[in-house]
């Protein structure tokens, strides 16, 4: 009977890990609800990945890329990044149609309302603004690690798309991890 049990429990444990592991800032410590003022403050983007199914990652927009997100304490939110990288226009006072198209490639904004699901773990971003008129009235749900001075944003699952598409198989699943650093 004990080795019986000894095998289910290595099972257990094995099976925890690998379920763990690809995800492992989203299965620590999930005891402990998040805390909304852990949120608060403004926060510098520090790298925007793509991550697959298979766990491998890529950057859709390069290492060049800056943002500023904003949690305030009567619930309003802000974000904005952009790829540095971005071709300028020959004249930005009469940029061309494709030149105002690149502009928009690997650059988003947005505000509105923020709530926290503390036990859950999710930062729920209710959009009344965005570069993207498609998005206003929407909500942006993203899994929350805080760990010290840094903050990482994960979506669920979702198809592969929009500038990056093209780096994806068709029908291809993602998750969008952001990593913010708290700004002093």
């Amino acid at each position: 009977m004990q080795g019986k049990r000894t095998i289910v429990l290595s099972v257990m444990l094995s099976t925890l890990l690998l379920l763990c592991f690809p995800t492992w800032a989203l299965c620590q410590d999930q005891a402990t609800p998040l805390d909304v003022k852990a949120l608060l403050g403004s926060w510098q983007l520090v790298r925007y990945e793509v991550v697959k199914a298979d766990n491998q990652v890529f950057l859709p927009y390069g290492s060049s890329l800056s943002g500023i997100l904003v949690y305030l304490g009567n619930g309003r939110m802000f974000a904005a990044w952009g790829n540095q990288d971005r071709p300028r226009a020959k004249d930005p006072q009469r940029p061309t149609q494709a030149e105002l198209a690149m502009r928009l490639k690997g650059f988003d904004a947005y505000w509105g309302t923020f709530e926290v699901d503390a036990v859950r773990r999710v930062v729920i971003h209710h959009v009344e603004g965005c570069i993207t008129p498609e998005a206003i009235g929407t909500d942006r749900i993203r899994n929350v690690v805080v760990d010290g001075d840094n903050l990482i944003l994960m979506t669920s699952p979702q198809p592969c798309g929009g500038w990056f598409k093209d780096q994806c198989a068709e029908g291809e699943r993602v998750r969008l991890k952001l990593t913010w650093r708290k700004n002093p």
